[in-house]
């Protein structure tokens, strides 16, 4: 059994959610982050001009995995 730590859930925390094919069962892994939501920076001009929406970001607590693998979302307070 490994237990993966994720400090982040940037790119990171994404990487980590799109890896789950290649956990085991037995494998935990725990995504450690300041706030709920996830932006992506970069995209923040996009946004500005009009090509994205404002709403495309993720609340992070909500992702449901149902595979059997095990994710854990440990939320820090702000300071």
């Amino acid at each position: 059994m490994s237990h993966i730590v994720v400090l982040g859930a940037g790119l990171g925390g994404v990487m980590a959610y799109e890896m789950k094919e290649k956990m085991s069962s037995s494998d935990k892994l725990t995504v450690v982050n300041l706030g709920s939501v996830y932006s992506f920076v970069p995209s923040n001009p996009r946004v500005a001009a009009g090509w994205l929406n404002p709403e495309v970001g993720r609340n992070i607590v909500s992702i449901s995995v149902t595979s059997t693998w095990t994710i854990e979302l440990q939320m820090l307070p702000h300071a």
